[in-house]
């Protein structure tokens, strides 16, 4: 298993420990590699051969006959051999490939929140393709490209031992063009490394177009988006014009070196057989090696560009995942039952693209069996703080911790549990959309969750029940419903602490009620914060605190500490 991380090792470290982490494929394919070398000299020797006959007059149909058949059975296993490494090649990259897109998957899902704002998503999204290219080149293409360098060396030497003249005139001429041939390519590299940054703001912005089409459409802005979507195209089209014409340019490069070395190759080796320096059936040995070699010498090419890809590649996924991830746990970990008290102590916090300090110097106790609500006008840091109490962001300086002690990042989120203003729905059946896949909760209690949150409706009206499909491919759900679903994750999840951040502002008054009264006394014992603009709402709970620029200005009720 290649468990080396993608963010701490260069290229040629990744294939190293892929190739120390398979040593008998690794061996099967340089053995075959160097049979294929073997079958690929053959051929051409026996071609010579029997040629040299012909023109000496010793040559018979039999003689000829045995050649041919000497020919298409090496041929055959030349065939089966590059067949056989080649299915190697791609078990061996489709295993690596479910590693490591697993081991990334987590790595995406386990990076601080911020590091998936500021116009990044597009970019760790294509992260997944540039993990492929990544793959692919480190389990397959380099190990293509030590087996070409193999065979292009035998075709060397096999020219050498016939005749060292054509070989210098041919080794030279096809040398002469893959140093041309890769100093276009690191040219187009470096056009396709400007242009793929601006690839992915176009494709951000029309997924940020796509996802917000209610805005859109609500408010006629069709026609003002073109604008800005051309400018992106522009900018994007002018970078991409650039890597077209430099691959262009090594395309044309690369024909001319195709042609012009055999043809060169061959005025030279007439010139020797007509002065009796060379046999016919040497200079047809050099022809027939000399196409193979330039096709050779191609690939080689072309395995070097895609050397070059990886190494892009992965420094593009490097730079999107450049946060530490989170030190999340992998095992269901118990949920304890106790009451505990969150508190805030000094807290200070400024969001990276902010001038000023969105909290400064703010602390908050929430003690057990005591409800509060948290109210104040849009922009005052409600939601930062929600966001800091749970542990979604860390504090620039001062403290969080439950019951006065600062625990572990898993242990804090299993045990302070926030339900945002907005819920994301998956594409996914109803069952898992309440428990997101955690399957020790079972029918019973997602069924239970669903009640108390007032959307038993869902189930029972539906044939199909909790495998009902919401999302994108299943019932579209109103922004009450949406909102109740939070809800009944909450209601399943029965967490010590509870904070809702405005997660009941698009339930009709009725239905708030009767599921705050549900929650209210689910969490008779535990500690619940519910940020409100309601006034009636907040009036109905123990304490009220309000905020005012990054600070809180009036606690109501008993303060609690």
């Amino acid at each position: 298993m290649l468990q080396t991380s993608l963010s701490s090792t260069s290229l040629a470290g990744l294939v190293a420990a892929n190739l120390a982490s398979r040593p008998g494929r690794i061996a099967i394919l340089l053995l075959s590699t160097i049979a294929l070398a073997v079958f690929a000299i053959l051929p051409p020797v026996i071609v010579a051969r029997i040629v040299d006959e012909a023109v000496e007059g010793r040559a018979t149909a039999y003689s000829a006959m045995i050649a041919m058949i000497a020919v298409a059975v090496l041929a055959v296993f030349d065939a089966a051999l590059t067949l056989f490494r080649r299915r190697i090649t791609i078990a061996t990259e489709i295993a690596v490939r479910e590693e490591r897109a697993s081991s990334h998957f987590k790595t995406m899902t386990r990076l601080p929140m911020m590091a998936y704002g500021a116009g990044n998503e597009a970019a760790l999204i294509r992260s997944f393709d540039e993990l492929d290219t990544v793959v692919e080149f480190v389990t397959g293409q380099a190990v293509d490209l030590a087996a070409q360098t193999l065979i292009a060396l035998s075709y060397i030497l096999l020219m050498l031992v016939v005749d060292w003249r054509m070989a210098a005139v041919f080794v030279g001429l096809s040398l002469l063009g893959l140093v041309h041939s890769i100093w276009h390519a690191t040219a187009m590299q470096k056009a396709a490394d400007r242009w793929l940054p601006l690839r992915d703001r176009r494709f951000g912005f029309i997924v940020e177009c796509i996802t917000s089409m209610l805005t859109i459409k609500s408010l006629s802005a069709h026609t003002h988006l073109r604008g800005p979507f051309e400018r992106e195209q522009a900018t994007e089209q002018a970078a991409l014009r650039d890597f077209r014409n430099r691959r262009s340019d090594g395309d044309a490069v690369s024909r001319f070196w195709t042609v012009a070395t055999p043809g060169i190759g061959t005025a030279f080796g007439v010139v020797l057989l007509a002065s009796n320096q060379l046999t016919a059936g040497s200079l047809v040995l050099f022809l027939s090696v000399s196409a193979t070699l330039v096709g050779t010498l191609s690939q080689i090419h072309q395995h070097l560009q895609s050397l070059h890809e990886a190494r892009a590649s992965l420094q593009r996924m490097r730079h999107v995942t450049r946060e530490q991830p989170e030190l999340l746990l992998d095992r269901v970990r118990s949920r304890p039952g106790t009451p505990v008290t969150v508190t805030a102590e000094d807290v200070t916090f400024r969001h990276a693209a902010a001038g000023h300090d969105v909290l400064r110097n703010v602390s908050l106790r929430l003690e057990p069996g005591r409800h509060v609500a948290m109210v104040g006008v849009s922009g005052v840091g409600k939601t930062t703080l929600a966001h800091l109490l749970a542990r979604l962001l860390e504090p620039a300086s001062g403290r969080i911790s439950v019951d006065g002690r600062s625990c572990d990042l898993d242990e804090h989120r299993r045990t302070v549990v926030l339900v945002p203003h907005t819920v994301a729905i998956f594409s996914t059946t109803l069952r898992e959309n309440v428990r997101l896949w955690d399957e020790s909760f079972d029918d019973g209690t997602v069924s239970d969750a669903l009640r108390l949150a007032g959307l038993e409706s869902l189930e029972k009206d539906d044939p199909a029940g909790l495998d009902t499909l919401l999302g994108a491919h299943g019932n579209p759900l109103s922004a009450g419903q949406r909102q109740r679903i939070g809800l009944a994750r909450a209601f399943l999840r029965k967490p010590n602490a509870l904070i809702l951040d405005e997660a009941t502002s698009a339930l009709d008054a009725q239905t708030e009620h009767v599921v705050l009264g549900n929650l209210r006394a689910q969490m008779k014992h535990g500690t619940l914060l519910v940020i409100t603009h309601r006034d009636a709402v907040a009036a109905s709970f123990d304490r009220v605190v309000r905020m005012q620029d990054g600070g809180i200005v009036e606690q109501e009720g008993p303060p609690g500490g």
